[in-house]
């Protein structure tokens, strides 16, 4: 948690750039930054509505096991913040059987089933159906955000060896906006040595 307030804190828009510059360094990273937490987030849904118009099926045993034991079918849970995976799983599974069995869902690679189709029996029919991008997703909008701040966070460690203060500059006629026009012209004069 300390990480993440330091890491908000550290995303205060500067004045030194524009609306476009701080559409890139700040609005954008933390839209990601929601995003990739969002998704990566895992907590228990209780009431979770019957998801039967979409399943992905997931290879939980082995496949010389009959049907019923050899697959299990999960569904994600579209809520904005849930489970990753909710799995429906036989009944005599216990409550560490369940975690376990939507763990390995998750991090195994799922393939798709229509819902008017069967769960197919070929091995090579289901590695054509995979699904392997939802685990990753969370960690690439996490690197895009990294990678939106970067620029930002570049210009501000390096601008001052440039021999200019740009911050110090920007301040400065800031503050000219809402003085009477004779001192603003001797600010703005001032700005220029």
């Amino acid at each position: 948690m300390f990480f993440l307030d330091a890491f908000l804190k550290g995303l205060k828009p500067q004045y030194d750039d524009d609306s476009c510059d701080r559409l890139n360094y700040y609005y954008t990273p933390m839209l990601l930054v929601i995003f990739s937490l969002t998704l990566s987030a895992k907590h228990v849904c209780d009431s979770c509505p019957d998801y039967t118009s979409r399943k992905i099926t997931c290879k939980l045993l082995n496949d010389r096991e009959p049907r019923s034991k050899q697959t299990i079918i999960a569904t994600p849970v579209d809520k904005y913040v849930g489970q990753p995976i909710q799995c429906w799983i036989p009944a005599q599974f216990t409550g560490a059987w369940e975690q376990y069995s939507e763990n390995y869902c998750f991090v195994q690679n799922t393939y798709f089933v229509r819902p008017d189709s069967y769960i197919p029996d070929s091995v090579i029919d289901r590695e054509n159906a995979e699904i392997g991008y939802y685990q990753w997703v969370p960690f690439i909008l996490g690197l895009q955000a990294i990678l939106f701040y970067l620029p930002a966070l570049f210009w501000r460690l390096f601008n001052w060896q440039s021999g200019v203060a740009v911050k110090s500059l920007v301040k400065m006629a800031r503050e000219t906006t809402d003085m009477q026009p004779e001192r603003k012209r001797e600010a703005v004069a001032g700005l220029n040595h």
